[in-house]
């Protein structure tokens, strides 16, 4: 059962972060093409980058808290039932990867986060 609900949690997470981020390159886009024909100011166009980069931050803190949830409650369900098998090793060794790549993408979201609020001067 355990597996099930940690499969599960993450396939959502995972369908979830996939969509989230479609829609931020999607409003990205339509943004950039708003601009190139000229219906709104490069100052328009800047807060809403800030916007975009901010909701992007706050979907890459999201995801590693949840990565980070469930790599907890994999090493806690192993240590309580004391079950060091194969299975609990994969989740282990999958979620530190993930977890690593999402403070990487975390850090990139920060990153444009500086440079947005710089150039905005926000």
């Amino acid at each position: 059962m355990f597996d099930l609900i940690v499969t599960s949690v993450g396939v959502a997470a995972g369908v979830t972060v996939v969509i989230a981020a479609r829609q931020g390159s999607k409003a990205h886009a339509a943004l950039s093409a708003r601009l190139a024909r000229g219906e709104v100011s490069r100052a328009e166009a800047d807060r809403a980058r800030l916007r975009l980069h901010l909701r992007s931050r706050n979907l890459g803190r999201t995801t590693t808290g949840v990565v980070l949830a469930l790599l907890a409650a994999v090493l806690a369900h192993a240590a309580v039932v004391g079950g060091w098998d194969g299975r609990a090793l994969y989740y282990v060794v999958l979620l530190s990867v993930l977890t690593v790549w999402c403070v990487a993408g975390l850090r990139q979201s920060e990153r444009l986060v500086d440079e947005a609020r710089r150039g905005d001067g926000s």
